[in-house]
């Protein structure tokens, strides 16, 4: 977005000087942020993710300043697992946030399958 000098006010033909006002309008964009890592939060004591946590990338979309100055590492993703109490392969959905005045549009892949086990399994491979 460009804005040249502002003059508040504008000559015309015979001299007459007009008041103007002028109405700025935010261009929007969109941009994938790839790979992002994700976090797994809340998993019951004794219980391990074994398989199945991969990045996903995030679209966010917002004003286009923002997304051109956003870092790759600007969103971050987790996946809550506090329902998660017995070990098998679960599907989870992965949430993400990205910073204040953009929005997260879209995951991919939208879905995790993780396979979660006792913990003494895990550590016995």
């Amino acid at each position: 977005m460009r804005i040249g000098p502002v003059d508040s006010l504008l000559q015309l033909p015979g001299r007459r000087i007009t008041e103007f006002r002028a109405v700025v309008v935010e261009q929007m964009s969109e941009r994938i942020l790839p790979a992002v890592a994700v976090r797994i939060v809340n998993l019951s004591d004794g219980l391990s993710v074994l398989v199945g946590v991969r990045p996903v990338d995030v679209l966010v979309a917002g004003p286009r300043l923002l997304v051109d100055e956003l870092r790759d590492e600007a969103a971050s993703v987790i996946v809550d697992l506090a329902e998660v109490v017995e070990e098998g392969v679960h599907t989870v959905v992965p949430k993400a946030t990205a910073p204040e005045r953009l929005t997260v549009v879209e995951l991919t892949p939208v879905s995790l399958k993780l396979v979660v086990t006792l913990s003494n399994q895990a550590d016995a491979r």
